[in-house]
């Protein structure tokens, strides 16, 4: 025998909506998630925030994160205990030098000490070519709880491109997967 269930939204019992759907049958559940990316006048070569670690001063998207230190120290804490898809981009101004790019994805940690290896979550470590621009991306899947921290850090010298236009060479975002 089936059954069917005719309801547009489903609730837990204080109220707090989990799931609802839309007229054409879609689905949307509330999900945490954002997008915030940099903007400067010139190149740079620092990330400014805790122990380097990248800030970002432009919010695009944002659903439930605390962002009130993500251009300040750089630190991000997730709304909620679980697994997060974490992403980040950055265009490389080699224009005056080749070298390493090298930017990570860390835990509860900022710096850059072989022996917190365990807190390095990915690593983006290509060569850049002198005279051009290349762009250095990286992401992971990391187990956070609402007492941990991530952040972005750029652990190189090269000069990364200068952008007041906002076409977002600089960008991290974040979502929860479950």
């Amino acid at each position: 025998m089936a059954s069917e269930l005719h309801v547009d939204a489903i609730k837990h019992s204080g109220g707090t909506s989990a799931l609802t759907i839309d007229t054409n049958g879609r689905v949307k559940s509330n999900n945490y998630l954002f997008k915030a990316y940099y903007t400067q006048s010139g190149a740079w070569t620092s990330g400014a925030g805790t122990g380097g670690a990248l800030r970002f001063n432009n919010t695009e998207l944002n659903q439930g994160f605390d962002l009130t230190n993500i251009n300040g120290t750089g630190l991000i804490y997730p709304p909620v205990t679980g697994t997060y898809f974490i992403s980040a981009r950055f265009l490389v101004d080699s224009s005056t030098s080749a070298g390493n790019a090298y930017v990570t994805i860390q835990k509860n940690y900022t710096g850059d000490t072989a022996t917190q290896a365990n807190n390095f979550m990915a690593t983006a470590y290509p060569y850049v070519s002198g005279s051009t621009y290349e762009a250095v991306n990286v992401s992971t899947l990391v187990y956070l709880s609402t007492s941990d921290y991530f952040v972005i850090s750029k652990k190189d010298n090269l000069p990364y491109y200068g952008d007041t236009n906002h076409y977002r060479y600089h960008q991290v975002s974040a979502y929860l997967v479950g």
